[in-house]
C-alpha cells in the first residue's frame, strides 16, 4: 500500500516483502471465512505483497480493511505495477540533471503516475511551480532520477521517424545538442500562447527542424534556467520525452513532457569507479588531463 521498495529475501537494505491473505488462511484469522476452501485461500487472487508495517496495519483493523477494501487495494497495486512494466522498451535515460518535468501531464503516460506519486510523497504541490517549493524539489529529483534510469517508455526517437511517422500526439524521445530560443527569466513568466514567442529548444535532424516547447513553470531549478540561457549561444545536449503537436513540411513542434542533461561517458565511468570503490588517487591518475565530471 505504501509502495516502498521491498526485498524478496531477508538480507537486503529494504523491508522484507510479506504475503498477506485477503481472506484469512486460518479459520479464525483476520477476515476469516471457513466456508472458502483452503486452496482458494492460498490462490494468487487472495494474496497481497506488503511491507511488514502495512501487513500489521490491515490485520489489526478489520473494519477499515475489510475484504472489499483489500481487493480494491490489490487491483490498484497490480495496475500500478503493470503501468511501470508497460511504460515501454525504447527509452530510458541516465540524467546528470533533471531540468524539466511537466508534473500535470507526465502522469498521463503509461507508468507516469509513479512520477506523480514521488512528488506527492515529498509534499510537492502540483499546482505550484517547482521554483517556489524549496528543498522538497531536491528530494523529488533524487527519486525520479532513479525512476528514469529504469523507466522504459515507448517513444519514437525523432531521428528515426520516417515521413509518415510525424503525426499529432505521437510520443517521441530526443537526445541531441540543442539551442534555446526565448529562454525564460526568473521568476518564470506565463506563456503567451504564441509558439514562436514562448520558450523552446530546437535542433535539426535530416531535413527537418524540431522545436520543443516547454512551460517554464515546470523547470526544476534556477540552474536549469541558467543552462537554457547559455544554450542560446552554444548547443547543450538535452534528452527527454514529448508529444508531437504540429507538423509542417520543414518543421515539427513538440510539447515537452520531461527533459534533462544526460550523463556523459566520463560521468558514467566515474559512477562505475565510485561503485567499485576505486580510490580517488587512482581515479585522478586515470583521468589525467581530461575534463573532470564535476
Amino acid at each position: 500500500m505504501c509502495r516502498q521498495e521491498l526485498d524478496p529475501g531477508v538480507q537486503g537494505p529494504n523491508p522484507t516483502v510479506q504475503i498477506a491473505h485477503i481472506v484469512a488462511l486460518s479459520d479464525h484469522g483476520p477476515r476469516a471465512n471457513p466456508q472458502i476452501p483452503l486452496d482458494q485461500r492460498n490462490a494468487a487472487e487472495n494474496l497481497l505483497q506488503l511491507c511488514p508495517n502495512c501487513h500489521d496495519l490491515i490485520d489489526k483493523d478489520e473494519t477499515k480493511f475489510d475484504i472489499g477494501t483489500l481487493r480494491q487495494i490489490k487491483a490498484a497495486q497490480e495496475a500500478w505495477a503493470a503501468g511501470i512494466r508497460q511504460a515501454g522498451k525504447s527509452w530510458q535515460a541516465r540524467f546528470r540533471t533533471v531540468d524539466y518535468v511537466n508534473l500535470p501531464r507526465v502522469p498521463l503516460l503509461p507508468g507516469g503516475h509513479a512520477i506523480y506519486d514521488a512528488a506527492t510523497r515529498v509534499g510537492i504541490d502540483g499546482c505550484q511551480s517547482f521554483l517556489s517549493q524549496g528543498m522538497r524539489v531536491g528530494m523529488f529529483l533524487a527519486q525520479v532520477q532513479v525512476l528514469f534510469e529504469s523507466w522504459h517508455a515507448k517513444a519514437w526517437p525523432i531521428g528515426e521517424l520516417g515521413e509518415d511517422g510525424f503525426k499529432r500526439d505521437t510520443l517521441v524521445s530526443f537526445n541531441h545538442p540543442m539551442r534555446g530560443r526565448n529562454t525564460p527569466t526568473l521568476p518564470p513568466q506565463p506563456l503567451t500562447g504564441i509558439p514562436n514567442r514562448d520558450p523552446y529548444l530546437h535542433c535539426k535532424r535530416d531535413s527537418r527542424i524540431f522545436r520543443i516547447r516547454f512551460d517554464p513553470a515546470w523547470l526544476t531549478t534556477a540552474t536549469a534556467t541558467s543552462d537554457l540561457y547559455l544554450s542560446r549561444r552554444s548547443p547543450v545536449t538535452y534528452a527527454g520525452l514529448g508529444r508531437v503537436v504540429q507538423v509542417a513540411e520543414e518543421e515539427v513542434w513538440i510539447s515537452a513532457l520531461l527533459f534533462g542533461q544526460p550523463k556523459t561517458r566520463i560521468d558514467e565511468e566515474w559512477d562505475i569507479a565510485v561503485a567499485n570503490h576505486v580510490s580517488i588517487r587512482e581515479e585522478l591518475t586515470w583521468y589525467g588531463d581530461q575534463d573532470m565530471p564535476f
